[in-house]
């Protein structure tokens, strides 16, 4: 009997040994991550200005964070260090020094140094810079002498030393901080002497960052791989490289992720894609309130559209409501549009204190008799000279929810007696109409455009700032209002958190009136993403790319 037991007991255990080494090997088999694994990634929108100080569009911006690095970074929960290992801030606001990690270094393995960073910012202060970048060096000390010509060097940049620098500000801002996530350019490498042959670098980039830049075919794809010299152990980096297509159609894209060609994508935010992909096995519906928005610019220079009273009477004959149900299929994914910030914002107002300009024809007609623009026998409006409202609209292809717009508005406004002048482009040849091009060539009269903004609400150069109504800054609408600009300036100065959240519902309730910019809706982003994608998580404040250089992503397969 005891020979028996004891035979069961060593079967016993050898049945468990064998039990733990085939969990052990699978556990090591889930935990061996292969980093031979290329992320395929679908959008479109790509300028191909792949520079940190020439991207003025969301998916170049985003691009850089993959081969540039930043003396700092962020999260949704702040800062993070990069280049720099820390950084003081003086007790006036003001100043602010960087100690920089001394293994900071260009994939060529080239040192990056306090050189690098003085090289990068003083390109953005240049009298030569032409780009949307200056709002990180113009309150820096001694930038109006240096951009005027007048100093041959940036009185506000110090090098200390190879690996610290620091920077004096003219104005103490918490927004401040922020400047310092830009991209770092090797001096070296982008060293120019005419503006030529710095743009002449913009379509391969070349930086300290995670990734390298390969190859690419516009309007085909681009392509890079890993950085094998990558300076930071800190980080893993877990991909093999990450090609991206650039596949311009809405439905292409989703098709795509359908197919099993890309592993991730933005698709169109609306209830069939959100239930489609929901339901799909081997796709994970990713979705989250967005820090984005949906616009349509006036251009307030032009004297029909000069009183606000004619913007106002144009959102009232638009039927916001309706338009968010046939782009979206349900209200719930889209929200509409009453503030310059998103939902998911600190400075977004209470609910119900701002208008949400509900369809009505007959009030927009009111507005416009009032403003001198009455219904003529043709049925459309003419002013006291007899001159015909007309606007110029421009629009961009491949877009859903631009379709839908420019569908409802040629119904009702011409309903109002609106005459309408449609112009169609692809999207970077309208940019480059409604920014890159000085104020005074602008000719146009609106144009819709989706914006993507920071953590951060500051306004300051942005599409509200009459300051950045000149080529290439993003005001296209030239209003100006003496309260408006004197708001902006003191919200970015004051580090005192509730007159911040004061200031920015004065100036919601401000552009929520006087409509320069109109925001037609805010919503949700919708992503597909492959199951196998692991390690990666993004929202309203991370793009996926930022994410994969903070996180490590990889592809299970």
């Amino acid at each position: 009997m005891k020979s028996k037991k004891l035979k069961l007991r060593i079967m016993t255990l050898i049945l468990a040994g064998i039990m733990a080494f085939v969990a052990t090997a699978f556990e090591s088999a889930d935990n061996d991550i292969n980093r031979d694994g290329t992320l395929i990634f679908g959008g479109w929108g790509w300028d191909y200005n792949f520079n940190p100080l020439l991207s003025a569009n969301a998916p170049d911006s985003n691009i850089n964070t993959l081969v540039f690095e930043g003396l700092l970074s962020g999260n949704e929960q702040g800062e993070i260090p990069l280049i720099a290992t820390h950084w003081e801030r003086c007790e006036d606001n003001l100043t602010y020094t960087f100690y920089m990690d001394e293994r900071a270094a260009f994939s060529n393995g080239r040192p990056l140094t306090a050189h690098d960073v003085y090289f990068t910012f003083t390109t953005a202060a240049h009298p030569d810079y032409i780009g949307p970048r200056t709002n990180v060096v113009a309150s820096l000390e001694g930038f109006e002498e240096f951009n005027s010509g007048e100093a041959d060097s940036l009185s506000g940049i110090n090098i200390i030393d190879d690996h610290t620098i620091q920077f004096t500000h003219t104005i103490a801002s918490p927004r401040n901080i922020m400047n310092f996530s830009l991209g770092i350019l090797c001096a070296e490498h982008y060293a120019w002497e005419t503006w030529d042959d710095f743009l002449r670098l913009a379509g391969k980039p070349f930086g300290s960052g995670q990734f390298v830049f390969i190859d690419k075919v516009i309007d085909e794809w681009i392509e890079f791989e890993r950085n094998e010299n990558y300076w930071n152990c800190d980080w893993q980096i877990n991909l093999a490289g990450i090609t991206i297509y650039d596949l311009h159609f809405s439905d292409v894209i989703t098709d795509s992720v359908l197919a099993g060609e890309v592993h991730m994508a933005q698709v169109n935010t609306n209830l069939e894609n959100l239930r489609l992909f929901d339901a799909m096995q081997g796709i994970t519906a990713v979705s989250f309130t967005s820090n984005s928005m949906l616009t349509l610019t006036f251009n307030t220079t032009r004297p029909h559209l000069s009183d606000h009273r004619v913007r106002q009477a144009l959102v009232y004959a638009f039927d916001t409501r309706a338009a968010i149900v046939t782009d979206a299929g349900s209200p719930r994914l889209r929200a509409i549009g009453v503030a310059p910030f998103s939902p998911v914002s600190w400075a977004f107002p209470p609910a119900g204190t701002l208008n949400n300009y509900d369809f009505n024809m007959q009030r927009a007609a009111q507005l416009m008799d009032e403003a001198g623009w009455t219904m003529g026998a043709s049925g459309y409006r003419y002013n006291a000279d007899g001159e015909r409202f007309s606007l110029h609209f421009l629009a961009y292809h491949n877009q859903l929810w631009v379709y839908t717009l420019v569908d409802q508005v040629w119904d009702s406004w011409s309903e109002l007696g609106v005459e309408l002048d449609m112009e169609w482009m692809d999207f970077n040849q309208m940019l480059d109409r409604v920014i890159g091009t000085p104020p005074e060539d602008r000719v146009f009269d609106v144009f819709p455009v989706g914006w993507q903004l920071s953590s951060d609400p500051d306004m300051a150069d942005s599409k509200w700032d009459f300051n950045a109504h000149r080529a290439g800054g993003f005001n296209s609408s030239g209003w100006y209002n003496t309260r408006f600009q004197e708001l902006i300036e003191l919200a970015r100065t004051t580090f005192d958190q509730e007159e911040r959240v004061a200031y920015y519902h004065e100036l919601a309730a401000m552009t929520n009136y006087y409509l320069p910019v109109w925001v037609i809706s805010t919503g949700v982003h919708l992503w597909a993403v492959d199951s196998n994608v692991q390690n990666l998580e993004f929202g309203a404040f991370m793009h996926p790319f930022l994410a994969i250089t903070q996180q490590g992503t990889w592809i299970d397969e």
